[in-house]
């Protein structure tokens, strides 16, 4: 699906496109101008990219099958987290930046800074918050452990961390796949321990793994000193056991988590249950 021209900066016949990423190190807020090629053969897009409808306020991303693409369990996470009018918010690892849109452009008042190791990707997320129009969402192209010394301090982290050590798991098809789902760049331990230094006491941080690994992401969470306090289960259907877990851990909390009603993707015909569907965006398309 190809629309709106997501280099809004374009003129004449340049044939480039600049963006300006604003990011703190220390108290002094610095601007970097940023140029990549500007392929006008595909309406402002480049190679193989495609412009997907995230189904929400007209919400859309630019993505390409040659990177990792999102999945349902990025919508269900953007879903599960909770985000105030004027929080400021850390996406780390935010790949695609997916969660950062929808958390930016679903709350218009709070602050986001994601931060991307894979520099394509980094720089397709920046494109994709340009198309969106949406000035409270910064792309930073770095890496996720030294987003404590570029960000603010956060109310909320959030990510959706590889979910398999490397060499575990299928095997993905290219090297930026193998980032995205393997611990290559970063463990979750890294993640905590980085979510943690954003974070003030009581700061919230949000993410989701798989449930065969829930024993080692608490002991994780607890040796990073961000308390696990909300869990839910998700389950592909309701007879299966549950394959992932939305997590809500705080900074310096007490101990005691609450287990939420299970999120099924599926009802027994194989569809959207209706919750999955409201979160995705698709329910007023039914019928």
């Amino acid at each position: 699906m190809k629309g709106r021209d997501p280099n809004p900066d374009k003129t004449g016949d340049e044939n480039r496109l600049f963006f300006c990423r604003p990011f703190l190190e220390g108290e002094q807020k610095l601007f970097i101008r940023l140029r990549f090629v500007y392929n006008k053969t595909m309406d402002g897009l480049i190679g193989k990219e495609r412009i997907d409808d995230l189904q929400w306020g007209g919400l859309r991303i630019i993505q390409t099958p040659e990177l990792f693409c999102f999945g349902t369990d990025s919508v269900l996470l953007a879903g599960f987290v909770r985000v105030g009018r004027e929080d400021t918010v850390a996406d780390l690892g935010c790949g695609s930046g997916v969660l950062s849109i929808l958390i930016g452009g679903k709350n218009p008042g709070c602050r986001v800074y994601a931060v991307e190791i894979q520099e394509e990707s980094a720089q397709m997320a920046q494109r994709s918050v340009l198309l969106n129009g949406l000035e409270n969402v910064t792309i930073v192209h770095d890496d996720l452990k030294n987003a404590h010394k570029i960000f603010p301090r956060c109310n909320v982290v959030v990510s959706n961390p590889p979910y398999d050590r490397i060499g575990a798991g299928k095997v993905p098809g290219s090297e930026s796949r193998r980032i995205a789902r393997q611990e290559v760049m970063a463990d979750f331990g890294d993640i905590a321990r980085s979510a943690a230094r954003l974070l003030g006491d009581g700061g919230r941080f949000y993410f989701i793994h798989r449930a065969e690994r829930l024993a080692e992401v608490i002991a994780t969470l607890k040796g990073a000193r961000v308390e696990p306090k909300t869990a839910r289960f998700i389950h592909t259907r309701m007879r299966d056991k549950a394959k992932l877990v939305l997590f809500c851990a705080q900074k310096n909390a007490g101990e005691g988590m609450e287990i939420l009603p299970p999120l099924v993707i599926l009802d027994n015909d194989g569809a959207y249950t209706p919750e999955v569907r409201k979160l995705c965006g698709t329910e007023e398309k039914d019928g």
